[in-house]
């Protein structure tokens, strides 16, 4: 008898194409992390809303979303992990460490902020499928108010506001191997899982913020994170 496995919805550009979205690729670390086997189902960002929508009767049009064999729709990272962390309790994700929580909070939400989406935007829009571009346009240029060129005119100004973002990690990494500690867990997943989109997008861009990255330990944080799970990010489908 087969045994089924979760089912991962994921994000390509285009058919057969890259997987490029940061939250499922920190949800497949996740499952990793758990030593969870699961299948992927690829869409289109074209697909997306509606195949989301009739999985979810209407609730989520997103990905990641995962469709568990116990009947579970779980959606939305954050709740994907905290799911995996109650069903399956060993090697927690989430970190319990009030400063590291702190740190990290104010990196994502304050310093880091936008410049990241603001870096990729246009150039994923470039690398969709004819069919998928339009409603990409439409929908990002309604989230943020401008044209994607114009949104995304300032690639200099972004990389240097990573760098000095990247302040925050190197405190976090004074003292530990990964970000949440000696071992890699939510965090860590969450913010490479943002820097493996851009690397899978435009490479240019990732060896700017990471290997140029003027805070040492972040690189040697990336090359660790690189050699987890054998090689999976490292080895991961690029443009």
């Amino acid at each position: 008898m087969t045994v089924q496995k979760p089912q991962i919805y994921e994000l390509l550009n285009k058919p057969n194409g890259v997987s490029y979205s940061p939250w499922v690729i920190q949800t497949i670390l996740f499952f990793k992390h758990k030593g969870i086997d699961y299948d992927l189902i690829s869409l289109t960002f074209k697909e997306v809303g509606p195949t989301i929508k009739e999985l979810t009767n209407g609730e989520w049009d997103l990905v990641p979303t995962i469709k568990f064999p116990n009947g579970d729709i779980v959606f939305d990272s954050e709740k994907i992990a905290q799911y995996l962390d109650e069903k399956y309790p060993e090697s927690p994700l989430i970190a319990s460490d009030t400063k590291v929580n702190t740190l990290f909070n104010r990196f994502f939400d304050e310093e880091m902020g936008y410049c990241t989406y603001e870096l990729i935007l246009l150039d994923v829009y470039h690398s969709l499928d004819a069919s998928s571009q339009k409603v990409y346009r439409v929908s990002k240029e309604l989230e943020v108010g401008t044209t994607l060129e114009e949104f995304s005119s300032n690639p200099e100004q972004n990389i240097k506001q990573f760098h000095e973002a990247s302040k925050t990690l190197d405190e976090l990494l004074t003292n530990s191997n990964y970000l949440q500690g000696d071992s890699p867990g939510f965090f860590d997943y969450r913010i490479f899982g943002v820097l493996q989109c851009i690397r899978s997008i435009k490479k240019e861009h990732y060896n700017a913020l990471v290997i140029k990255n003027p805070y040492v330990k972040v690189s040697e944080w990336a090359e660790k994170m690189d050699n987890l799970f054998d090689g999976y990010l490292k080895n991961r489908k690029t443009l």
